[in-house]
C-alpha cells in the first residue's frame, strides 16, 4: 500500500518491474528525467535529497526551480540573479546593444 494517491501506472523498468521512488516509496508514474539519472527517485525527491541542502523543505533554497518556492512567502534570491557579472561583460553587452539599433 502506498502513502500517496497515484494517477497512473508506474513507469516500468527494463526488467518489467514497476519503478518505485527510493525516497517516498511511491511509484514513479511519469518520469520527467531518466529514472536512473535521478538515483531512482522522483525529480522532487531527488531535489530535496541532493540539491536542497540543509534548508528546511518548507523553505525555498536558492535553486530557481525549487518546488518549495510556491509555499515560501519570502524565497531567497536565486543563484541566477545574485551572481556577480564581470564589469567587462556588462560594458561589452551594453556597447553591443547600443550599436545595434532597430528602426521601424
Amino acid at each position: 500500500m502506498y502513502s500517496m494517491v497515484t494517477t497512473g501506472d508506474p513507469v516500468p523498468s527494463q526488467d518489467g518491474n514497476a519503478r518505485v521512488c527510493r525516497r517516498c516509496h511511491v511509484p514513479v508514474v511519469e518520469a520527467l528525467f531518466p529514472y536512473d539519472v535521478m538515483e531512482g527517485m522522483h525529480w522532487v525527491c531527488f531535489h530535496y535529497v541532493f540539491e536542497h541542502g540543509d534548508v528546511d523543505v518548507d523553505l525555498a533554497c536558492k535553486d530557481p526551480k525549487c518546488p518549495s518556492r510556491i509555499v515560501d512567502p519570502d524565497p531567497p534570491v536565486d543563484w541566477l540573479t545574485e551572481r556577480e557579472v564581470d564589469p567587462l561583460v556588462v560594458e561589452l553587452r551594453d556597447g553591443l546593444l547600443m550599436d545595434h539599433t532597430v528602426t521601424l
